[in-house]
């Protein structure tokens, strides 16, 4: 009776252990409350289906589009809102019932107030920042004019509280992923993708909402980054089938309804719809060393994030050696580069000039006769 009583604990956490160890945490950060609806719905869709997984979804900017009015327009922003809820529940209901108990709560992170709706296993974050409107919004406030330096502060649409800078802004992202997935080990980090390069024609609302959810994500561990491209889809061949069409089609739907129900004009429109039929993403450079053999945890980078001209590294050599430094971005350009540094036996040190390198995520590449080890740097 003991052994068997035995084997069966034994299975029993073996099987709690192996689920435990497949759970996963999947982060979402957009801006506006449609957009992962249409550019990345079906892939949130599936994510929520497993009801094991964490969903998070970030969302920087209310969409209120509150441009040359003298008040903010919280009504459409509410509404936006409302239509989110309606995304958000329709998915989590398809393999369990609904649960009326659920209501949105005000939450501090980091300092700031904001909005939470957490329902089921599905937790959704509203920043309430004003939409910048392709330029500036409400107030003349736009994630744009903060990262660049235009305004030093931005405060929420409702008022219920101001970030001092672009860096206070990443860190409560952060901290909301950090709060989040504590405890998960498989963790993936979705945005909007922030290459000008690549994403065309984009808002800027997306490019600086990308830009502060990869900045936030690049000092957690186990991270895999998926960018999405937006608008420029629709230059782009249909690429996904009729069931992930009919999600998208379906969520999005929702999120509309719940500004038409409040008397708004609908988006539902020829233009929104040519999104449905096509989901473009790429994976962008994990910014840790797990999974990755060529990141190295004998190279040091400080300070690490990096906000001045110059940043040091530290390196150690078995023997004398003339080697070379090469930053480069996450898609691979290289951004600077000194192919003949003579080096010691031992520890060594050497400054990277930062000066006319923008906000981002990058790597440090060590080259030596032994090969190539890399190290991150995130650059503020």
């Amino acid at each position: 009776m003991f052994l068997r009583h035995w084997l069966l604990s034994l299975s029993a956490l073996f099987i709690f252990s192996f689920s435990s160890a497949q759970n996963k945490a999947a982060i979402y950060v957009v801006a506006h409350p449609d957009d992962w609806q249409l550019f990345m719905g079906n892939d949130a869709y599936s994510d929520i289906q497993d009801t094991s997984n964490r969903v998070i979804f970030i969302l920087t900017t209310s969409g209120d589009a509150t441009a040359n009015r003298p008040k903010a327009n919280l009504r459409l922003a509410r509404s936006r809102e409302r239509g989110v809820l309606n995304s958000v529940r329709f998915s989590a209901d398809m393999k369990t019932v609904v649960d009326s108990a659920c209501q949105t709560r005000h939450v501090t992170i980091n300092g700031h107030d904001m909005l939470c709706y957490p329902y089921k296993h599905v937790r959704t974050y509203f920043l309430r920042l004003p939409d910048g409107c392709f330029s500036s919004g409400y107030m003349g406030q736009s994630l744009e004019y903060l990262h660049d330096g235009r305004i030093d502060r931005i405060t929420a649409l409702d008022s219920s509280t101001t970030y001092e800078g672009w860096h206070d802004l990443v860190h409560t992202i952060r901290a909301i992923m950090e709060k989040e997935t504590a405890g998960y080990s498989n963790i993936t980090l979705s945005y909007q993708d922030h290459d000008k390069t690549i994403n065309l024609r984009d808002h800027p609302d997306h490019t600086f909402s990308g830009l502060a959810a990869a900045q936030a994500g690049a000092t957690l561990p186990l991270l895999q980054h998926t960018g999405y491209l937006d608008y420029c889809i629709v230059d782009k061949p249909a690429n996904i089938g009729a069931e992930d069409i009919a999600v998208k089609a379906a969520v999005f739907a929702l999120a509309d309804f719940g500004i038409t129900e409040q008397g708004d004009g609908s988006s539902f429109n020829r233009a929104h719809l040519a999104f449905l039929t096509r989901t473009y993403s790429r994976k962008l450079p994990m910014v840790d060393s797990a999974g990755n053999p060529n990141f190295s945890n004998r190279i040091t980078i400080y300070p690490n994030p990096a906000s001045g001209s110059t940043v040091q590294i530290r390196y150690t050599l078995s023997a004398p050696e003339v080697i070379q430094l090469t930053l480069t971005d996450i898609n691979g350009n290289s951004r600077w580069s000194n192919v003949n540094i003579p080096s010691l036996t031992g520890d060594n040190e050497y400054t990277i000039p930062l000066t006319g390198i923008a906000p981002g995520i990058y790597f440090v590449s060590l080259h030596t006769a032994a090969g190539t080890e890399l190290v991150k740097l995130i650059r503020f």
